[in-house]
């Protein structure tokens, strides 16, 4: 009877704990020093501070965002009022880390067919918040 009543007490306190690991997991670090940085609650940028000083790469408006390998990838968002970063235009993005070659302004269909060209098969997105390394 003590077994059971322990199954019975345990099994909660797991899912719990197990709930509380998989929302914490950030998945995986980005590659060669990129870094997430965020302005304010809305703006979220891709930075690489080692060697470019921290200038932004990807951004401002990062609304979600992946990686595979060296390959970053996500969506710039438009925001109203707020006219975009003259070189990184909204639309879908991909950042080759090892050369720092970025394309942006790509719709979706392209998008697909740019990662889908270098390996990355099924892209998953995910906000800002949800990355690591961050930069505030």
């Amino acid at each position: 009877m003590p077994t059971t009543f322990l199954r019975e007490k345990s099994l909660p306190l797991f899912v719990l704990m197990a709930t509380v690991l998989v929302g914490c997991n950030q998945g995986d670090p980005l590659p060669n020093g990129y870094a997430v940085f965020f302005a304010s609650g809305s703006e979220a940028a891709l930075v690489k501070p080692a060697t470019k000083g921290g200038e932004c790469i990807a951004g401002p408006h990062v609304a979600e965002l992946g990686n595979s390998g060296k390959y970053i990838f996500g969506r710039i968002e438009p925001k109203k009022g707020i006219p975009p970063h003259p070189d990184h235009a909204p639309g879908f993005f991909v950042i080759d880390s090892d050369t720092d070659k970025v394309t942006t302004g790509l719709d979706r269909d392209k998008w697909l067919t740019e990662l889908k060209a270098v390996g990355v098969d099924s892209p998953q997105l995910h906000p800002p918040e949800y990355k690591w390394p961050k930069k505030y």
